[in-house]
């Protein structure tokens, strides 16, 4: 486990020097980002969450909505999706995982040191080989300061000498998530104690009750590590790999396709072109009296192995651990021996004697459009975000530890 930046502990009381943001940067001084052209960054939410918060979706709504409080700026082309139920404990499982974490032991032997200065942290394995393909959030569900830490979504003023301390999970899941893109704490220079105030950044180290608005100097640092240069439209549809219902769903050129329980939006691929997005693979159906066989780009299982009818290169690519050229397509294919569909998985055909989808997927075309509406009072911007300016911050801060670790 290596630690990349230091726990930094400072009460804010007085404006600061303004910072410009800080990026996080390995051990040989790289600087690196998830790939925001290869659809969305996926996370999953413990499905125990907090002993604090009664309601568990509460919590999931505040999770969300700071992932989508950094995915809304404009000029950023970023972009999440919630996963669902997620692991309870911090493991490298491949996944992208906010937890809580309420036994003090488990936590320290997690962190190397002591939780008590902590409130959250963002934990990067594999930081060298891997530096961004997983990521897990911790929140430290213990105490804070030797006062018993709560998590809250509507935390009452700090009581001095309370013996507790409520804080609000948004706020400091907002400054988790920029920690989780590549954004480091603002200060000048890193490590130091000459860091911005709330005002200015909410990457600065300390907490000043509930604040879910990013600073000018949050937006500037998210778009220059994923700059929209090209103009990407972030109200017209769901983007790849984003939730959707229906194809109409989908931003332009892409189709709405089966993805486990649920859709999401993907693109069509054929036997001449079978490039998918990572985690997706190219699923062909057989060709029919028009030529070369066309398919879609659908989710890879768990351990990311290729399903039946996607394209592949060797037996170890696949699911069935069979990869074949199957003539109907007219590509090597992963497949599995059937002599009649009941062989097969639910709707795949049996055909030539290996299971396939006859259609590589059902998309879900759409209904006339509705007629026109009054526009919403509020004026909302893409995925529901408000465009109301930021709030105004109080001036009494709290002490606040914002870490950000890597694991090997």
């Amino acid at each position: 486990m290596r630690i990349s930046r230091a726990l930094v502990v400072i009460a804010v009381c007085l404006p600061l020097p303004l910072m410009a943001y800080v990026r996080v940067k390995d051990a040989a001084g790289r600087v690196n980002q998830w790939d925001a052209f290869d659809g969305p960054v996926e996370y999953w939410v413990s499905s125990e969450g907090t002993i604090d918060v009664e309601d568990h979706n509460q919590t999931i709504s505040a999770v969300e909505n700071a992932f989508r409080t950094w995915e809304c700026v404009p000029c950023s082309t970023i972009q999440f999706r919630n996963m669902g139920a997620g692991p309870t404990r911090v493991d490298q499982d491949g996944k992208n995982a906010v937890v809580w974490m309420d036994n003090r032991t488990q936590l320290q032997a997690l962190l190397g040191a002591d939780p008590d200065g902590m409130l959250a942290t963002t934990i990067n394995f594999d930081p060298d080989a891997h530096p961004f393909f997983e990521q897990d959030i911790v929140f430290n569900d213990t105490t804070f300061h030797g006062d018993d830490l709560r998590w809250s979504n509507s935390p009452g003023p700090y009581v001095p000498d309370a013996g507790y301390i409520e804080v609000d999970i948004e706020t400091v899941m907002v400054q988790q998530v920029g920690l989780f893109l590549g954004l480091d704490v603002n200060c000048d220079p890193p490590g130091s104690d000459n860091c911005a105030s709330l005002s200015t950044s909410v990457m600065a180290p300390a907490y000043g009750g509930p604040q879910h608005q990013l600073r000018q100097d949050d937006m500037d640092g998210v778009c220059a590590i994923y700059p929209n240069d090209a103009g990407m439209a972030k109200c017209q549809g769901a983007r790849l790999r984003e939730s959707c219902e229906r194809d109409c769903d989908c931003a332009p050129g892409l189709v709405c396709v089966p993805d486990g329980d649920r859709r999401m939006c993907s693109q069509k691929c054929t036997a001449d072109d079978p490039v998918c997005p990572n985690q997706t693979g190219c699923v062909l159906a057989p060709k029919d009296g028009e030529g070369a066989g066309t398919g879609l780009c659908l989710r890879r299982n768990e351990d990311n192995a290729n399903l039946d009818g996607m394209v592949c290169v060797s037996d170890s690519n696949c699911e069935s651990l069979s990869c074949t050229r199957v003539a109907s397509i007219g590509k090597q294919v992963c497949v599995t021996r059937c002599s009649d569909a009941s062989q097969c998985q639910g709707g795949y055909s049996c055909v030539d004697g290996v299971c396939l989808l006859p259609t590589a997927g059902a998309t879900v075309s759409c209904d006339p459009p509705p007629a026109a509406q009054e526009p919403p009072p509020e004026d909302k911007g893409p995925f529901g975000c408000s465009n109301a300016p930021l709030a105004t911050l109080p001036a009494s801060l709290v002490l606040l530890a914002l870490w950000r670790r890597q694991r090997r």
